[in-house]
């Protein structure tokens, strides 16, 4: 069974179907911020260290059985009723058309439902420590249509190993807000720190999350958007078309911002996702401001783009056997730095 192929040039693996034996990972990373994401939007981000500095949250045997939780986006025709998702986790919707393309330090879905079609990319900066989500929606249905749109990810905020041996405890120290357009939180107790003969001191990071795309409503709980007995495939928030606005301390973390829009038949519209983690909230809200000005994702992602050109262009081999040129030019390069920074992930 086939589930993708390379790209003309071979700098892209091409998917042409979402439900592959096992998650399917790209790394998008500069060697400082690190984003796996899989061929369904799964996979968890970190900055600088996965053990100690895990930004969204990843469950081992959930990510390989079911590509869960990751980084999301629910559309929902505010008419009908009817939402899915572009990247088909989690929602699970299957889609009229899909392919995900796993480029050099960025990954490609484009995916139709409904009427409505998606683009999005996602990728790392080489200089910022953050992820950007690119997303262009447009209407193919020949009427106009009144789009909603939820971002999701699930936030650890520090260490990774309490996160997930203690949850319930470790959520006690948490604290989110909304402030400007921007979800911002973090932990008033990191545990690592104990080793350092320093305890009681907080994550020295805000984990933040804004964008483009005007906002009609937000989450950082994960029960206010899910529901209590809500899910993945069916929150409780997108269901009934608005978010709680939910904030403060001692709930398990989310990243959820809410917005709407109006698509005119033909009408496309681009907006910008970032998510990432900063010393402080004035650095964060920067990174966000600075990345939403019109045309500025887009010239990130030609750095990173440029980046892997020069870095793969320095030595060029030629040989009768193509595979073997695809693999030592293009791939076991790109294989080589991923592995030779994240290899042992602690």
């Amino acid at each position: 069974m086939t589930f993708g192929s390379f790209s003309a040039d071979g700098r892209e693996y091409i998917l042409h179907r979402w439900d592959t034996p096992r998650p399917w990972i790209n790394y998008l990373t500069n060697g400082r911020y690190c984003a796996l994401i899989s061929q369904t939007g799964g996979g968890y981000s970190f900055v600088e260290s996965s053990g100690y500095n895990r930004i969204t949250r990843g469950y081992p045997p959930l990510a390989v059985l079911e590509d869960r939780p990751g980084r999301y986006l629910y559309i929902k025709d505010a008419e009908s009723g009817e939402y899915w998702s572009p990247t088909w986790q989690p929602v699970q919707r299957p889609l009229e058309r899909y392919r995900c393309r796993h480029g050099m330090g960025y990954t490609n879905f484009s995916s139709a439902s409904a009427g409505i079609a998606a683009d999005l990319t996602f990728f790392v900066p080489v200089d910022r420590d953050c992820e950007v989500w690119m997303a262009r929606l447009t209407n193919e249905s020949g009427r106009t249509r009144r789009i909603q749109v939820f971002t999701y990810v699930e936030l650890s905020l520090g260490s990774y190993a309490w996160d997930i041996e203690e949850t319930s405890f470790a959520n006690l120290f948490n604290t989110t807000s909304f402030e400007d357009g921007v979800i911002f939180a973090t932990k008033r107790y990191w545990p690592v720190v104990q080793r350092l003969g320093k305890p009681n001191l907080a994550w020295a990071y805000q984990a933040f999350m804004g964008g483009s795309l005007p906002i009609t409503g937000y989450d950082t709980f994960r029960e206010s958007f899910l529901g209590v007995y809500g899910s993945l495939d069916r929150p409780r928030a997108v269901q009934q078309g608005q978010c709680g606005n939910s904030a403060g301390m001692g709930q398990d973390a989310a990243g959820v911002l809410q917005g709407e829009v109006e698509l005119l038949p033909g009408a496309s519209l681009d907006f910008v996702v970032v998510l990432g983690a900063a010393p402080d909230k004035a650095a964060g809200r920067e990174i966000v401001r600075q990345l939403c000005v019109p045309g500025a994702a887009e010239r990130e992602l030609q750095k990173v783009k440029d980046f892997w050109d020069h870095y793969l262009g320095k030595l060029w081999v030629s040989t009768p056997d193509p595979d073997f040129d695809l693999s030592v030019n293009i791939w076991n390069k790109y294989q080589a730095w991923i592995t030779y920074n994240w290899a042992r992930m602690d």
